[in-house]
């Protein structure tokens, strides 16, 4: 102890602290008074340290004389506290590009805002017209819509606007006495609106003679080159059968298509994948996250036709409360940060923002409706796991080394990996955020939907409401853009501190362990006439979102409490 005492400030915070991670640097944090000083008193520590925590690097190409080190530590902790507090940079309300007919369903994908028809009835009235715009900037901006027409008989069914400036949009042309319905796969350039041209192909045929009812297109992901997809046979309101499918979109090829389970469960799950040889799939069962390997890939990257996809990492969600059940869950996120190339900088306006989305911070979140009835009556709870993308990589890579080991030893038959499943609090990354809800309980007649947005560290909440009709019946009348993330702070910073140690939020009407991260998490109850009574919101006064969190207090002991009217209220505690 004496000998460390003895080493330089200078030398310690040069040579061992800057290189330690976020968590390391945490646990310095407590260990001793003389380490809390040279973290706390360096500016580029804490600086690296609010870089992690944010999921961001520094911009070199951003000037240090106009965003001085001190000034960039201003802004970057303005912008954690946002997303720490819940405190939304602004709100927006967005108007239909035209008044629609038929039935639409907004989603959103890539930072655009994509409004698709629907096809439950009325075949012959609905086109095949797609609205796009990119979500805003900044507040009072006017929507650029897209309009992108596929054809009049054409019924998009689903559609993700991922990457390479690609809409990937699977219509079903409905089946005739002398003809077969079909279900293709159109790759569009999302800005001209036309054919993609790095597609050999820009139309791809699924299949046909088939009853269009009984097929529905549920999860779809792409990476690179490489688009998965889950087709559900249906057997009136049940799935009969699920079929994974992996193609190479540019090649215009099928690379595999095999009956992945007939259950009921998997209707209610997801997939993403993770890199072009990793697909994570939610597991509803067994309330996990499993990441398989896609086998057949080369040493360059290839796809063979004759592969395997094998489970080789099983990561497990906190365990649900007796009285809870999940209804479905679903991802939402981008593999891809803004473009680092530095001769793009100078297009995308990249030399003036002083930092930017790291492409292995990017986050996913995973939306999880859980049904409860243990508070006095039926609630259902709306749930964001938001985590960086380098959660999920750093367990799939560890056991993507092994098998790739076991390959080189047993050349001649597929390498075996027994999977152990890994508790929440074994592997849930520390830069964790959940974002719970109160939705309406009787979500068949709720007028609100609730769509998640992540593009980047940038995450986006879409409030939709509906005149008369059940929201998921597609009768969109009103949205409302919730920006929480923003680079540039328009105000001037707060100066309360906030202190990063484990907290843990006592959700036992939902989960039945606690759940653990270096970050407060939040909870707050939307009212179920937020969204759908507009006049009680203007008799309030202003915005309701503003007056939501006008009422949360920050007391002395750093523990966070949300005021609710249900019986049981939820707060955050900092253990320090």
């Amino acid at each position: 102890m004496s000998c460390f005492f003895s080493i330089t400030g200078d030398l310690i915070t040069e040579e061992v602290l800057c290189r330690l991670s976020l968590v390391d640097l945490i646990s310095c944090l407590s260990a001793c008074k003389r380490l809390n000083e040279l973290i706390t008193s360096s500016t580029n520590l804490v600086y690296l340290m609010e870089l992690e925590m944010a999921g961001m690097v520094d911009n070199p190409h951003c000037s240090y004389e106009k965003y001085p080190r001190n000034r960039r530590l201003d802004m970057l902790k303005e912008h954690n506290r946002r997303w720490e507090t819940f405190d939304c940079q602004w709100r927006e309300d967005v108007q239909l590009p035209v008044r629609v007919k038929g039935a639409y369903r907004v989603t959103t994908a890539e930072g655009h805002l994509l409004l698709l028809p629907l096809d439950e009835q009325h075949i012959d009235q609905i086109g095949g017209d797609i609205y796009s715009a990119p979500l805003p900037d900044y507040p009072k901006a006017k929507l650029q819509w897209n309009k992108i027409r596929l054809g009049k008989h054409l019924r998009p069914a689903k559609a993700a606007l991922l990457e390479h400036d690609l809409l990937v949009c699977f219509t079903i042309t409905p089946a005739v006495p002398s003809d077969g319905g079909r279900m293709q796969i159109h790759l569009i350039q999302h800005s001209s609106g036309g054919p993609h041209p790095d597609a050999s192909c820009p139309t791809l045929d699924l299949c046909a003679d088939y009853n269009a009812e009984n097929i529905k297109l549920s999860c779809i992901s792409i990476a690179g080159a490489h688009l998965v997809f889950l087709l559900d046979f249906m057997d009136g309101p049940h799935i009969e059968k699920t079929f994974l499918n992996l193609w190479n979109w540019k090649s215009g090829r099928c690379v595999k298509s095999e009956m992945v389970g007939h259950s009921q469960e998997l209707y209610k799950g997801d997939l993403l994948l993770l890199r072009e040889d990793l697909l994570m799939i939610v597991n509803v069962e067994a309330l996990s996250l499993d990441i398989y390997l896609i086998s057949d890939y080369t040493e360059s990257g290839a796809i063979n036709d004759a592969g395997d996809i094998q489970l080789i990492k099983s990561l497990l969600l906190p365990k649900l409360a007796s009285q809870a059940s999940l209804k479905w869950m679903t991802f939402s996120g981008s593999r891809r940060s803004i473009n680092s190339n530095p001769s793009s900088f100078a297009k995308h306006g990249l030399k003036e923002r002083p930092f930017i989305n790291d492409p292995l911070n990017s986050l996913v979140c995973t939306s999880l409706c859980i049904k409860s009835s243990r508070l006095g009556g039926t609630y259902t709870m709306m749930c964001d796991f938001v985590a960086p993308l380098r959660a999920f990589l750093a367990h799939a890579v560890e056991a993507l080394a092994t098998y790739r080991k076991r390959k080189v030893e047993y050349p001649e038959r597929l390498p075996h990996i027994t999977v152990t499943p890994i508790a929440w609090n074994l592997w849930g990354p520390k830069s964790t955020r959940w974002f719970p809800f109160k939705v309406n309980p009787s979500d068949s007649e709720s007028s609100m939907q609730i769509v998640r947005s992540i593009h980047g560290a940038r995450f986006f909440l879409v409030h939709i409401t509906s005149e008369g009709r059940p929201a998921r019946m597609g009768s969109v009348s009103h949205i409302t853009l919730i920006d929480f993330d923003r680079w540039r702070v328009r105000r001037p910073p707060s100066h309360r501190p906030v202190r990063r140690e484990t907290s843990c939020i006592p959700s036992g009407a939902f989960f039945s362990e606690p759940i653990t991260s270096c970050l407060p998490y939040l909870y707050e109850d939307v009212p179920p006439s937020f969204a759908s009574d507009r006049e009680q919101v203007n008799r309030d006064g202003g915005s309701a979102l503003k007056n939501l969190w006008a009422r949360m207090q920050i007391h002395e002991q750093e523990i966070i409490r949300f005021p609710v009217s249900r019986p049981r209220s939820f707060m955050v505690s900092t253990r320090f």
